[in-house]
């Protein structure tokens, strides 16, 4: 009988945002983590990936799954000169 718990999948997303850490760093924002995505190489076809997810689904993924975790937050201005906070992000252990 299996337990009583969520499991959860490491579908295409995940598995490139994962790479974007193994690449990049142990801790990078939500900003970053985008940016680098939009700029990734498929592996095995050497062109840039056609299907990108949104800054909003990044977020999602990054806050649902527990691949990821919290690490901080930092504060970066914007041109009118508000703060803005944003969340900094690294991988589990499991991960």
């Amino acid at each position: 009988m299996k337990e009583n718990r969520n499991y959860y999948p490491k579908g295409n997303t995940v598995n490139r945002i994962i790479r974007v850490f193994n690449e990049h760093g142990d801790t990078l924002s939500t900003n970053e983590i985008y940016t680098f995505m939009m700029n990734q190489i498929q592996l095995r076809g050497g062109r840039p990936y056609s299907k990108n997810p949104s800054k909003g689904t990044v977020a999602q993924i990054l806050n649902k799954y527990p691949y990821f975790v919290k690490k901080g937050y930092t504060d970066e201005r914007t041109i009118q000169g508000a703060r803005m906070r944003i969340s900094l992000w690294g991988l589990t252990e499991e991960a």
